[in-house]
């Protein structure tokens, strides 16, 4: 079987369900929560650096053909000690995600379509036609074949 075109739409409750099941909590972060809004996608929670404190990291989303682009726009708090550890708040992201590749040059985080599903057992060759962020949601338009 084939599919020659996928419309794909994620909501907040969809990247806030694979947090809570896939991303460990611990000592250091916490309260971890995602949200969709104005092209951006939306990291809140507590990081513990000497005391616990809120964060907000905020990623402008975009694509090129084969990839989404998150490219960091903003991070909050913004002091010395966070903007030093922005790299590794990247790599933090990237290791839960073994489709994802960091490009610490731009400060984003590259994810290959055709890597996703790679794990499933599915062969894929999708470009990405588009890609809208909305008020809690997200929809990819992809083209290609999908071999089931």
């Amino acid at each position: 079987m084939h599919i020659t075109c996928l419309d794909v739409t994620i909501s907040d409750d969809d990247l806030n369900s694979v947090i809570s099941r896939h991303v460990p909590m611990n000592n250091k972060i916490s309260n971890i929560r995602a949200a969709l809004e104005d092209n951006h996608l939306i990291f809140t929670g507590h990081i513990r650096v000497l005391l616990t404190m809120n964060f907000r990291a905020a990623f402008a989303i975009s694509f090129t053909e084969k990839e989404i682009i998150a490219r960091l726009t903003d991070i909050h708090p913004m002091s010395g000690l966070v903007q030093q550890f922005k790299s590794k708040i990247l790599q933090k992201i990237v290791a839960f995600a073994p489709f994802a590749r960091l490009d610490e040059k731009n400060e984003s985080i590259r994810i290959q379509v055709n890597e996703i599903v790679k794990n499933y057992g599915l062969k894929t060759n999708l470009s990405v036609a588009d890609l809208a962020v909305a008020e809690k949601s997200l929809t990819l338009k992809l083209t290609g074949t999908i071999n089931l």
